[in-house]
């Protein structure tokens, strides 16, 4: 559609449309009391064979509906991670 079709009173409805999408509502991956690892942060000379998760184990505390969608972690001492 060019611009001058766009600003047509009669394609207002499908231009609108276009511009402001329905958000898509997206189901969290890990549900609250599940256990994770982190990933760590991988430098330039970082081997292959290292490994790129923590070796500490965290408990999901909370379900943040963000976009993304966050969680707020806990160790297995209950300890908040911020």
């Amino acid at each position: 559609m060019t611009p001058v079709e766009a600003s047509k009173q009669e394609n207002e409805p499908l231009v609108y449309k276009n511009l402001y999408k329905e958000k898509v509502i997206r189901k969290p991956k890990f549900k609250i009391g599940d256990t994770v690892r982190t990933s760590k942060f991988k430098t330039k000379f970082m081997r292959g064979y290292d490994p790129t998760f923590t070796e500490e184990i965290f408990k999901i505390s909370e379900v943040l509906k963000t976009d993304p969608i966050t969680y707020k972690i806990k160790d297995l001492n209950e300890e908040e991670i911020k």
